[in-house]
């Protein structure tokens, strides 16, 4: 009996022991495929932190250089800015010239013509502003004129002068039937008519205004015309006038109001101000665009590069878990004590 008992507590303690160390061959080999999968992600880690740190220095670089252009670009921006400012600004001004040119050109014939367009008609012109003067001339032509440098040609003279007299208070002018009155004979080739190159269509009506006066290079010409011609007007280039009816104007003639050429140039300083506010206009929307594209570029260069950074910071702190881990089989985990062999 105490053999059997004997061989039944070693038969025990071997199976016991069995059971142990089986237990130890199994989370051997898990910590082993723990510790194996762990030395893989840690590898990956470490590659994926040798290409940040390759690929972080490029993409800095590249956001550097965007950071560059955009600082280029938006100073641009506010260079064309300005330059659109300042484009506008000077057609304004040109605008104003203009007006201001047109007013003083048409004299008092302006107020006249507003009272006519204002009942919705058309057909009424202010006289000197229409007329293409021979170059240097315009005083000599200014002063034939007379008057009639504020007139008004107008298709229908009965119908504009019922609107001039219908208010107490309304304008007064020089109308001008585009219909002469009477037969014109020929001045020659010193007749003021002669000096005007165009006049819109009014022509015959001019040389039937101008009949009798004469223009003549300087005063010694003037008086051999005047001689010549005793019932016409000659006038001097300069302004001075002699007529054979035994009266002149002579002294310092001033200066002539705008006439077409001045119109027409000041058409073409607001025609070339409004062509640089387009131009301003132009470059301003495309530096905005660089501006936004920049900015859109300047966004996606940062994403990666911030995922690098983080990428590269999370692959420096991690430690691969389980490593320090201590196995399970420990002191506690064996039994306090095996049972002690009989005898």
């Amino acid at each position: 009996d105490t053999a059997r008992a004997r061989a039944a507590a070693e038969e025990v303690t071997t199976r016991q022991r069995a059971e142990i160390l089986e237990r130890v061959r199994q989370e051997l080999s898990e910590k082993e495929a723990e510790i194996s999968k762990e030395r893989a992600s840690l590898e990956a880690l470490v590659t994926k932190l040798k290409q940040a740190e390759e690929l972080l220095p490029q993409a800095q670089t590249k956001i550097r250089e965007i950071e560059g252009q955009l600082r280029s670009a938006e100073e641009n921006l506010d260079q064309a800015e300005n330059g659109k400012s300042s484009a506008e600004a000077e057609r304004t001004l040109a605008d104003s010239r203009l007006q201001a040119v047109r007013e003083r050109a048409a004299g008092e014939a302006e107020a006249c013509l507003k009272a006519w367009t204002a009942t919705g008609r058309n057909g009424a012109y202010a006289l000197w502003p229409s007329l293409k003067i021979r170059e240097g001339y315009e005083t000599a032509v200014a002063m034939a004129l007379g008057p009639l440098l504020d007139g008004v040609m107008v298709d229908d003279l009965e119908a504009m002068a019922q609107t001039l007299e219908s208010g107490e208070e309304g304008p007064s002018g020089f109308l001008i039937s585009k219909i002469p009155a009477g037969t014109t004979e020929g001045a020659g080739p010193e007749g003021a008519a002669n000096f005007i190159e165009s006049a819109g269509g009014w022509e015959p009506v001019l040389q039937h205004l101008l009949a009798g006066t004469c223009i003549a290079e300087n005063w010694d010409q003037a008086k051999e015309l005047s001689r010549q011609r005793p019932s016409a007007v000659v006038i001097c280039r300069d302004g001075r006038m002699i007529s054979g009816r035994g009266w002149q104007r002579r002294g310092k003639i001033r200066g002539t109001r705008p006439g077409r050429s001045e119109v027409e140039a000041a058409k073409e300083k607001l025609s070339r101000a409004e062509q640089s506010v387009a131009d301003a206009v132009h470059r301003v929307d495309q530096a905005r665009r660089e501006v936004e594209r920049l900015k859109s570029e300047l966004i996606t260069a940062r994403d990666p590069c911030t995922r690098l950074c983080r990428r590269k910071s999370a692959a420096a702190r991690r430690r691969p878990p389980g490593w320090s881990r201590r196995l399970s089989f420990t002191r506690r985990s064996r039994p306090k004590k095996f049972p002690r062999r009989s005898g």
